[in-house]
């Protein structure tokens, strides 16, 4: 290895010491003062992101109820959640079927009564 390979090999492993020394310092300036501001900081930032989220999910809920098994259609509102059954041990239940889909048209047609349905 020659002198000048040698000086550049040292240059970088010294100029990786004093940056890496120098790193943790700029981070621990922008850090929280105190657990507690940290905490606050990252339940407001949660809310917010919570609140801006205008999102809804559906999905089937499968449940034992008197022995037999009941697949349920839950689906979220901006009111609340709406949920009726599709099937009871495997089978459709067209009659509960369809008064869950009359209850979700009502509830976008009319969404003050949301709550009276879901009650």
């Amino acid at each position: 290895m020659g002198v000048t390979t040698r000086v550049s090999v040292l240059a970088i492993v010294v100029f990786g010491f004093l940056t890496g020394f120098a790193a943790p310092a700029v981070a621990a300036e922008n850090m929280p003062v105190s657990a507690n501001e940290l905490v606050r900081e990252i339940i407001t930032n949660e809310i917010k992101v919570e609140a801006a989220d205008h999102s809804h999910w559906a999905f089937q809920l499968q449940t034992e109820k008197a022995g037999k098994r009941e697949v349920d259609q839950v689906v979220e509102t901006k009111d609340g959640n709406l949920q009726f059954p599709i099937s009871i041990d495997g089978r459709p239940h067209y009659k509960r079927e369809t008064a869950g889909e009359s209850a979700c048209s009502e509830a976008r047609s009319q969404p003050w009564r949301t709550a009276e349905v879901l009650a």
